[in-house]
């Protein structure tokens, strides 16, 4: 139970990570457009 714990918490981890570079992305575009 606890090794599926982190792994979802990994995984929550990785979206969350991927969503802010995401943001980040979309950021530089709008301030370079």
């Amino acid at each position: 139970q606890l090794e599926a714990l982190d792994e979802a918490q990994l995984d929550y981890k990785g979206l969350t990570a991927d969503r802010d570079r995401l943001v980040a992305f979309l950021a530089d575009m709008a301030t370079a457009a």
